[in-house]
């Protein structure tokens, strides 16, 4: 007989009546208490397999966090060092560009300083002395 049919007329059968299985010659209830009791264990298996697959996602995500950490620790560092490069850099474009700046208004000043009147001329010496103590600084 199927078992599809078998477990239809057990569950119309009263726990006293008595059945062969397998060779074996038990009680409904028997075959009942027997199928709960491997339900029972299934299920505990099946929470211990859950509890020890949830504890080792929570290992790899653990390891797989502190990689990520430790990758993203090392890009800043690199952006960091390159921030720091290109500042040193800009830093001494900076300078050069107000030197160039400076070295320009001193040579036009040189040049008005030719055909100056003396009140012009005090007045140029003034500012290339103020263009000096920038460059200097």
């Amino acid at each position: 007989m199927p078992k599809k049919e078998f477990r239809a007329k057990l569950k119309s059968m009263p726990d006293n009546t008595p059945v062969e299985v397998k060779g074996q010659r038990m009680t409904v209830g028997e075959i009942r208490a027997k199928e709960k009791q491997m339900l029972a264990a299934t299920a505990t298996k099946m929470k211990a397999s859950a509890a020890q697959s949830k504890t080792k996602f929570e290992e790899y995500t653990a390891r797989f966090n502190e990689k990520q950490q430790a990758k993203l620790k090392a890009d800043n560092q690199k952006v960091e060092a390159e921030f720091a490069r290109l500042q040193q850099t800009s830093g001494s474009t900076t300078q050069d560009s107000r030197r160039a700046a400076i070295e320009s208004e001193a040579r036009e000043l040189s040049q008005r300083y030719k055909t100056a009147s003396p009140a012009e001329k005090a007045q140029i010496d003034k500012r290339a002395g103020e263009l000096l103590r920038q460059f200097e600084r």
